[in-house]
């Protein structure tokens, strides 16, 4: 923007904004995950590179992107593709972007400049490379609480680090790879599962369009993961 550019907000129907980024000439796209599958679907019938011919680069933040996703986006749209990590309280967090993006479906890439990242356990001792654990961040322009929350703003904010809620870990390369909520993990018989590797695999079907994994309620176990899934229509 202070080099002059300008941010478009779109609000017409779906179908208008190929047309529309080429009359005002967009190169750069933000969207959420929900978004950009509306997207490749709206537009699945034309060619590679031909939906967004002037498109420098596609933006990805607000959720885990799949690999299925990351790679239906290189064939499809671009693959100048990043995918950023952030959160309100603090801003952005880290991007991913170049071959990492497609190599690594986990990864969100590496901090931003003047933030600080920390993976911790629950009792708030820093965990090493590929440890999984919470993710904590630090920046100079994070807010401090809630207001009129002193609950959550505890939770929260502890000794200067925002706690995020995620899970996640961090590559020996520096790389940030982000797990999900951090109150979806479960424990099955012992083994520690994480929703989104359930999710990543099932979206990985062909026959499957998309995926969530949540906890159930099952008499004698306690917990119990279901699978609602998404089927592909047929023609």
């Amino acid at each position: 923007i202070l080099r002059g550019g300008v941010i478009f907000l779109f609000e017409q129907p779906l179908m208008d904004l190929k047309q529309y980024c080429i009359s005002n000439s967009v190169n750069v796209l933000l969207a959420v995950v929900v978004q950009a599958e509306a997207i490749l679907r709206t537009f699945h019938s034309i060619g590679p590179d031909q939906v967004f011919p002037r498109l420098s680069s596609f933006r990805l933040a607000g959720s885990s992107v799949s690999a299925s996703l990351r790679e239906q986006i290189r064939l499809r749209l671009t693959s100048h593709l990043f995918v950023e990590y952030g959160a309100n309280e603090c801003g952005g967090i880290s991007i991913s972007h170049g071959n990492e993006v497609f190599l690594d479906s986990f990864s969100v890439g590496m901090p931003l400049a003047g933030v600080d990242v920390q993976i911790v356990d629950n009792a708030d001792q820093v965990l090493g490379a590929d440890e999984v654990g919470q993710i904590r961040v630090r920046t100079a322009t994070q807010i401090h609480g809630y207001w009129g929350d002193s609950g959550s703003s505890s939770k929260a904010f502890r000794n200067g680090w925002f706690y995020t809620g995620d899970k996640g870990a961090v590559s020996p390369q520096g790389y940030l790879r982000h797990f999900g909520r951090g109150d979806d993990v479960m424990i099955i018989n012992g083994i520690t599962v994480h929703p989104s590797e359930l999710e990543e695999c099932l979206k990985g079907m062909p026959e499957i369009v998309d995926a969530i994994v949540v906890r159930a309620r099952v008499p004698g176990r306690e917990n119990f993961p279901l699978a609602i899934v998404q089927l592909l229509e047929e023609d």
